[in-house]
């Protein structure tokens, strides 16, 4: 498991991939850069206390970008959409 964390944060190099013995073709597939955010999650048991648990901290991480204005991903919008009642204090 740290193996794919590390390589999430810190990237994969074609250099390291080949001094790794990676075969010359699957080289471009695998190099990457790194600063990916991650979040592994280990359950023993699938129940009504962890899947709350669960949906609890997404919806922490979903309220915190939505405070910071940080996007989840490289596709997200870095503002929120206007609403309707912004829309009309700002034309008035």
């Amino acid at each position: 498991m740290c193996n794919a964390q590390d390589a999430l944060a810190y990237g994969k190099s074609p250099e390291e991939l080949h001094s790794e013995g990676v075969a010359r073709h699957l080289i471009a597939h695998r190099t990457f850069s790194g600063n990916r955010p991650s979040l592994s999650l280990l359950m023993d048991a699938v129940n009504p206390y962890t899947v709350g648990a669960l949906l609890a901290l997404y919806e922490h991480r979903v309220a915190v970008q939505v405070h910071t204005h940080i996007p989840c991903s490289a596709s997200a919008p870095h503002s929120l959409p206007p609403t309707p009642l912004s829309h009309q204090r700002h034309s008035q």
